[in-house]
């Protein structure tokens, strides 16, 4: 993942607005969350341990507020880990149309060919 949170967290409202959602307390959590990711510097996937610590950082009582703040986080983390999941499969030099690399269509003797192969980690 490359950039900052802030930039992430950004996109992501944008996109969630160009749905219809209003996002606004939302924003709020994910725009304070960024900041606490960039002011630490921390790149890469998100450990549960800082989502955690960010989320129980409130100085509200209210358990829900940190319940809140959580389950905001999670649809935001699940986005940004779709984001930088792998294609599941290689098509490169694959003389097949891309329906035919689908693991449902694909025969035993396509299967054989890169285009149909799950690519390895």
């Amino acid at each position: 993942m490359t950039g900052t949170f802030g930039v992430h967290v950004e996109d992501y409202i944008a996109m969630r607005r160009g749905l219809g959602y209003q996002l606004t307390g939302q924003a709020r959590y994910l725009r304070n969350f960024a900041g606490y990711l960039d002011g630490l510097r921390h790149h890469g996937p998100v450990p549960l341990g800082l989502s955690v610590d960010w989320a129980t950082s409130t100085s509200s009582t209210d358990p829900c507020t940190r319940a809140r703040r959580l389950s905001v986080l999670a649809d935001f983390l699940r986005h940004l880990a779709a984001l930088d999941a792998p294609p599941r499969f290689h098509r490169q030099d694959c003389s097949a149309p891309p329906a035919a690399a689908s693991p449902l269509t694909c025969t035993p003797k396509a299967r054989s060919r890169p285009c149909c192969r799950p690519q390895q980690p």
